[in-house]
């Protein structure tokens, strides 16, 4: 049996979500670890554009998977639509969560 077509961005999505979810609270911990001001700037500058890349990865995979599914003939479960609205509003609420912070 050959794996359905949806697996491989689902699986996508998973890991750029896992790796948001690490990015967030990695830049949440941030403050308590490092006392002066000129080092939590720096490291926040090198994690705040690889949140904005993996949220906007996000986005697009589900709209690329969305439309995908879409073409006439293309199978696809019946939850793939829930499942794309989840991956990317909970990417969003990680993203916004996380830069509530400063």
């Amino acid at each position: 049996m050959t794996p359905a077509w949806w697996l491989a961005p689902l699986s996508t999505l998973s890991a750029l979500l896992a790796s948001l979810t690490l990015l967030a609270i990695l830049r949440v911990r941030i403050p308590s670890q490092q006392p002066s001001m000129g080092e939590k700037q720096a490291s926040r500058h090198l994690i705040d554009p690889w949140m904005d890349r993996l949220l906007v990865s996000t986005i697009l995979v589900s709209s690329i998977t969305s439309l995908l599914s879409t073409i006439p003939g293309v199978e696809r479960p019946s939850w793939l639509f829930l499942a794309l609205q989840g991956f990317t509003y909970t990417s969003a609420a990680l993203y916004y969560a996380s830069l509530k912070e400063d």
